[in-house]
């Protein structure tokens, strides 16, 4: 018995124009899940003989070749399959004739879920935030950083004093006086 690809509008195997690999579905029933979810067929259910043409996966999901370590010779030996078979993890993908409405694996495949979606709005949020702090921490340090007392007299009106304090500049230093009048009445 030839089997044929049960994908919509695929003719793999109906007659001798369209011969293709056909492999069966998995016995695993979390990946015959996956199967019958990707492949666009309505209320689909697998039978024994159902099977997917090799053209509906993509290429790094078939094996056409196999290798092994020879150890006698240390060689690394590679051979051709008679069939390939699909890794492990291979689930079709690729629907070339179908409409692309019916195509699932083409809608949204890289769509984020909310949680990652909020952890990826969070992280940006938390980047930005800390480029606009280390970019104030920089202005900061620039507008108040001094290096000899001509650059303090000139910065130390920058400086918003509210009326507490007194600054009496001089030619050779600077004293900045913390004057509370509440403090100061305890003692006068």
């Amino acid at each position: 018995m030839v089997l044929k690809c049960c994908v919509p509008m695929c003719r793999g195997n109906y007659d001798s124009e369209n011969k293709r690999h056909i492999f069966k579905f998995p016995k695993d029933t979390e990946l015959i899940e996956k199967w019958v979810f990707s492949i666009p067929r309505e209320n689909f259910v697998p039978s024994k003989y159902s099977a997917v043409c090799h053209i509906h996966f993509k290429m790094g999901d078939i094996l056409w070749k196999t290798s092994e370590f020879d150890g006698k010779s240390g060689q690394m030996l590679t051979v051709n399959l008679l069939k390939p078979r699909l890794s492990a993890t291979a689930v079709p993908s690729v629907f070339p004739n179908c409409p692309f409405y019916l195509s699932r694996s083409q809608l949204n495949t890289n769509r984020d879920s909310p949680e990652n979606k909020k952890k990826k709005l969070e992280a940006s949020a938390l980047q930005r935030a800390l480029e606009q702090s280390t970019s104030d921490h920089a202005e900061y340090i620039e507008k108040y950083s001094v290096t000899c007392l001509s650059d303090f007299k000139l910065k130390i009106n920058l400086l918003n004093l509210n009326e507490d304090w007194s600054v009496i500049k001089k030619s050779s230093c600077v004293v900045i006086l913390y004057t509370d009048l509440k403090i100061m009445s305890k003692y006068f």
